[in-house]
């Protein structure tokens, strides 16, 4: 229960949140056939940047102005928030 709480759990919790509202924008990705669109791309690399803000967090890494669990989060959350304003740009040009 203490690992639910602690900022590496709400690391993990708000990671599998974003990874499940990604399913959306994947889902419009591929209704669409945009594999390659440069706005999925920049969703790919928003996505793996956050994946690697995350592992990094967890495993210990510390990351140019990302020095903590609560850090990463907040990095993440931002990034997530950046990436919704992506999905939704993509969407309103198709």
């Amino acid at each position: 229960m203490a690992l639910l709480f602690s900022e590496k759990g709400i690391l993990i919790a708000v990671t599998l949140i974003g990874i499940a509202m990604c399913s959306v924008g994947i889902g419009q990705v591929a209704a669409r056939g945009a594999w390659l669109h440069p706005l999925s791309l920049l969703g790919y690399l928003l996505g793996t940047l956050i994946l690697v803000i995350v592992g990094a967090a967890l495993l210990g890494v510390k990351l140019p102005l990302i020095d903590s669990a609560r850090a990463a989060t907040y990095a993440v959350i931002a990034l997530a928030i950046l990436k919704i304003a992506l999905t939704q740009f993509h969407r309103v040009l198709a």
